[in-house]
Parts: structure tokens; C-alpha cells; sequence
């Protein structure tokens, strides 16, 4: 169930990152983000609006949230949406659009910040190569049992 990616929170000190701006975000560089440790938080899963459940014959889609926190201070937190597909039979879950943080990368230099969009383009690419799904599915499994 344990990613290399993440670590138990009682097992790490905290990490001390730049402080909390008073926008809400943590500013760190691209690689104080890759080099810090996550965990998850929790996941759920999505309710069917009554309409779609009420349509004979719907396809009924599962979809749901995550959410991951760093073990740094003052806490990152990063969390998306997922669907559960099915691809040559096999049920895996997918990553659904952007993903939300309080999070802002800044270049390293100038100490201005890239931007949400490049902010968002680098979750997302971290996102897609991290082991997430185990993680996910054992929390909805024990959640939902």
C-alpha cells in the first residue's frame, strides 16, 4: 500500500518550507516540491446526481476526490479528481482534470511566481507519474465497507 513517493508522517521531522503567504500559498521552487515527501489524506467517491440514477439504461459513472498533504510545514496540500475505467476489462482509476493546491512554484532566481497555469502543469505532471491508485483504492475499500 506504501509508495516509495510517500512516508508516514510520524516517521519524518517536519521539512521547514517558506512561510504561508497571506494570499494562502505556500511558494517553493520546482524542485523544494519534488523533493518533498507526500502522503494521503483521504479520498471519497462521488455521488450520482438523481437525474442520471432516475435515466433507464445510464451508464453509471464512479468517480472521486483525493487529497494529499506534505509532511512539511506549513503543510502543502494537493488534491484532483479521479474516475474508475475500465480498460480491456481491467478497472483503474484516472486522473480527471486539474488539480487544486495552495500551492505556487516560483523560479528560483527571482522569486516570482510561474503562474497557476505552470503551477498546475507541474502537478499534474508529478501527479501522472506517482503510484497513486493502490493508495486510493484501499482508502475507498475500507471507507465504503
Amino acid at each position: 500500500m506504501t509508495q516509495s513517493f510517500l512516508k508516514n508522517m510520524s516517521d519524518d521531522e517536519p521539512v521547514s518550507l517558506p512561510v504561508l503567504s497571506q494570499d494562502g500559498y505556500v511558494r517553493l521552487s520546482t524542485s523544494e516540491f519534488l523533493s518533498m515527501s507526500m502522503r494521503h489524506f483521504l479520498s471519497g467517491v462521488d455521488t450520482d446526481p438523481v437525474e442520471r440514477v432516475a435515466e433507464c439504461g445510464a451508464r453509471a459513472a464512479i468517480t472521486g476526490y483525493t487529497e494529499w498533504v506534505s509532511t512539511s510545514q506549513p503543510a502543502v496540500s494537493i488534491g484532483w479528481d479521479w474516475s474508475l475505467r475500465i480498460t480491456a476489462g481491467v478497472p483503474r482509476y484516472v486522473r480527471d482534470g486539474l488539480p487544486r493546491s495552495n500551492m505556487m512554484l516560483i523560479d528560483p532566481v527571482s522569486g516570482r511566481d510561474l503562474g497557476d497555469e505552470a503551477t498546475a502543469t507541474c502537478i499534474v505532471l508529478w501527479i501522472d507519474r506517482q503510484a497513486w491508485e493502490a493508495s486510493v483504492r484501499d482508502h475507498i475499500a475500507m471507507r465504503y465497507s
